[in-house]
């Protein structure tokens, strides 16, 4: 079996678990960000804010039509290829840092990180994307100790047609009580 039917049967199966188990709902017809500017931008935000007893920050944010495969994480090298955006969307690559000021241990899970539209459409992180993100960053489950500091990365694939990008935060609790956004400057 050579790299690529691997590559295309771990896709492929990870392409299935969040079919089954991910809504997208999809923004209505607005204007479309041009093909320009898709390609390769990047956004420094250096934001933080505090929710309740944790901190969110975005270092930088990436519009992508496709990952590359040199962004693979070393323990996927071998099989690493460039994973185009489907047709209509975009790769959202967002950088950032959480640190935990609360007397117990957060976690961060697929469910805590979100992105959102102008017109309140949310966006799950892609589990597709798993392998361009190092082990120790993906946000899909991380644990951070009372006060302590991760950083952390994931992919958003996004419509073209969303406007009003913002990233979704909130206080790590199973319950949150304290919820944000950070305007992503999309």
């Amino acid at each position: 079996m050579n790299k690529k039917q691997l590559l295309l049967g771990i896709l492929s199966f990870t392409v299935f678990v969040v079919a089954v188990t991910t809504t997208v709902i999809l923004p209505p017809k607005v204007a479309r960000i041009s093909s320009s500017s898709v390609s390769d931008i990047t956004n420094s935000i250096n934001q933080e804010v505090i929710v309740g007893d944790v901190s969110h920050t975005i270092a930088s944010v990436q519009i992508l039509r496709t990952i590359p495969a040199s962004y693979t994480n070393e323990r996927w090298k071998n099989v690493a290829v460039d994973f185009l955006a489907k047709d209509g969307f975009h790769w959202l690559h967002i950088t950032g840092s959480t640190t935990n000021h609360s007397d117990e241990t957060r976690t961060i899970s697929s469910t805590m990180l979100n992105v959102q539209d102008a017109s309140a459409h949310t966006f799950h992180m892609a589990a597709e994307a798993v392998v361009y993100i190092p082990d120790d960053m993906n946000p899909i489950y991380l644990e951070i100790e009372s006060g302590k500091h991760t950083s952390w990365e994931t992919y958003f694939m996004v419509p073209d047609t969303a406007t009003g990008l913002a990233l979704y935060v909130n206080d790590l609790t199973f319950f949150s009580q304290h919820e944000a956004t950070i305007d992503l400057g999309l």
